[in-house]
């Protein structure tokens, strides 16, 4: 980290503040729950399916295709010991999505302002302590290509310590074919990755920044990571409710640790 120093030049006392913000690169931003708790489900419409319960299908392989609505379902659950006012939580879409109208939006839990954008979403609201709330959006893939779905953030608007957030990730908007075809080939190859031993073998890594986790989940990730090159020993494996695979590595180092990390930083 750059180090930053300040000098009074001055006869007399003062008082700074430093302030720092900006945007992580796409994939960086880090999983966060303090405060709150929050859940996303992202799903896309079946048109061809006439029963109204099981029009909406979980997304498989982060591929959605092309003229599909897809809705993204928000829970949030005030996990501090008070009640929470002043809330915001905001819902963006990737560059490849069209939000559907107001009219068009299903219904939210009660908020106090809804705020509809052209790549987002805000709501605005209170939360009594132990109590949740749901919120969706609906948008539309319009365009083919591949597109950078933006971190869905909430905080406590005058409470910084407040606040929780799902990391973003890239999705894929192609023709119905081709988006078949990519989710048979992966899930194809999940088959086959996960027939193949990998409990008890040392791995590679092969990210630039492979981050710890305390458990397979995004929210529990660790200021730790492993680099290229570094090697682990793989002493277990889960696949999460969203099919994303984890390992449960040992790694040699000044000092031995234990920790999880995403299957995708050995490949």
């Amino acid at each position: 980290d750059d180090a930053i120093s300040i000098k009074n030049s001055s006869a007399i006392k003062l008082f700074a503040t430093l302030s720092n913000s900006g945007i992580p690169d796409a994939g960086l931003e880090k999983s966060i729950a303090q405060g709150f708790k929050l859940r996303v489900t992202e799903e896309v419409r079946q048109a061809e399916s006439s029963d109204k319960d099981a029009q909406w299908k979980a997304i498989q392989n982060n591929v959605i295709p092309q003229g599909s609505d897809v809705r993204y379902l928000v829970t949030i659950e005030n996990t501090s010991n008070h009640n929470i006012e002043n809330i915001a939580l905001t819902i963006p879409v990737a560059a490849g999505m069209e939000i559907m109208p107001l009219n068009d939006q299903p219904k939210a839990d009660k908020y106090d302002y809804r705020d509809l954008r052209d790549d987002r979403i805000h709501y605005y609201f209170s939360l009594a302590k132990g109590k949740t709330k749901r919120f969706q959006l609906v948008a539309n893939a319009a365009y083919k290509g591949r597109y950078y779905q933006p971190a869905i953030n909430v905080e406590a608007m005058y409470e910084g310590n407040m606040k929780a957030r799902q990391q973003g990730k890239w999705i894929t908007i192609a023709g119905k074919q081709k988006a078949q075809l990519q989710q048979q080939q992966k899930s194809e190859a999940a088959v086959s990755a996960k027939a193949a031993p990998i409990i008890g073998t040392e791995q590679t890594i092969k990210s630039l920044k492979a981050y710890l986790f305390d458990s397979p989940d995004d929210s529990t990730q660790t200021k730790m990571y492993l680099v290229i090159g570094d090697r682990v020993k793989v002493l277990n494996e889960v696949t999460d409710s969203n099919n994303n695979r984890w390992l449960y590595i040992h790694f040699k180092g000044k000092k031995p640790l234990e920790k999880w990390i995403k299957v995708e930083t050995i490949k």
